[in-house]
């Protein structure tokens, strides 16, 4: 499965080392996503990007280095596709269109947790979550949402219905017999029930 089979084995004096680390993000992206990091190989990703192995050493030194990048570039696309949001509603929407939009960031950092990797070890940068943040944060503090459990609290339980969701879709539509229902817009009517739990109750 290589990412671009023309580009040449090393991509040494006619491709930039840029074009050669690029590729190799694009593949271990893609392997990770696919099988878990645990069950991939620096010489399998090499091969798919197709650059000889010893590039990785070069760029990243280690597989869990060329995993923490590939963590991090991705959790800072979720948070590029939602800077756009204009007011307080919609934003937070917008963070969970960006979830589902990059599910495959979700779904890489759920085998790192199953295959029992120290998160700390491999992303140190949480951009949406850090936003997610703030803005419940900015919120309380204008009286628009409920007040009486701290931001990072219901940070925490936002995530953990979504990406809950995200996962588990197929079997909570079965389970609960939506999967009659068309699933993008069930998918709309549960994000739109965890927002609405923010709700003030007085």
């Amino acid at each position: 499965m290589a990412v671009d089979a023309s580009r040449g084995g090393e991509r040494g004096a006619g491709s930039s080392a840029k074009s050669a680390r690029e590729a190799l993000l694009e593949a271990a992206t893609l392997l990770f996503g696919e099988a878990g990091p645990a069950a991939v190989s620096t010489r399998q990703i090499a091969k798919a990007a197709d650059v000889n192995s010893g590039l990785i050493h070069r760029h990243f030194r280690t597989k869990d280095a060329l995993l923490k990048e590939v963590l991090e570039r991705l959790a800072r696309e979720i948070s590029e596709s939602a800077k756009e949001a204009v007011d307080e509603a919609p934003e937070l929407l917008r963070f969970f269109d960006a979830t589902y939009e990059r599910a495959l960031y979700w779904r890489l950092l759920a085998r790192c947790i199953l295959d029992g990797k120290d998160l700390s070890e491999i992303q140190t940068e949480f951009p949406t979550v850090e936003r997610i943040v703030e803005t419940l944060g900015r919120l309380q503090g204008d009286g628009a949402i409920r007040d009486d459990i701290e931001p990072k609290v219901l940070t925490g339980v936002l995530l953990a219905m979504g990406l809950g969701w995200l996962v588990f879709e197929p079997f909570l539509l079965a389970a609960t017999g939506l999967d009659e229902r068309d699933s993008k817009e069930v998918r709309r009517d549960a994000r739109l029930a965890g927002v609405r739990l923010l709700a003030r109750s007085d």
